[in-house]
């Protein structure tokens, strides 16, 4: 995940600034949030593809691959909401390298 995981919340509030009905806190809340979930199962599912179908090198190249199209993406959002999915996708792509 990285340094960037810890000026996220700074940046979110001073790119999209309050939303329509709700707080800039909430959608940093929720984009930390997502993170949590898919670092709580996607190293077991990795681990399992790793086992049964690919090598785990292959695997991990793969995330990595994944995870800087996702990055990409992600410095083009506007819109909160469209951001919080694509970092969950990046959590999903990045948490089985912590393990």
């Amino acid at each position: 995940m990285g340094a960037w995981l810890i000026s996220l919340g700074g940046y979110m509030g001073q790119t999209f600034g309050p939303t329509e009905g709700d707080s800039i806190g909430l959608s940093i809340g929720r984009t930390y949030g997502s993170m949590g979930w898919a670092s709580l199962f996607m190293p077991a599912l990795m681990g399992i593809v790793a086992d049964k179908y690919l090598p785990a090198q292959k695997v991990l190249g793969i995330c990595h691959i994944l995870a800087g199209a996702i990055i990409f993406m992600l410095q083009k959002q506007q819109i909160v909401p469209k951001c919080i999915g694509q970092f969950l996708l990046l959590a999903v792509f990045t948490c089985p390298q912590l393990h």
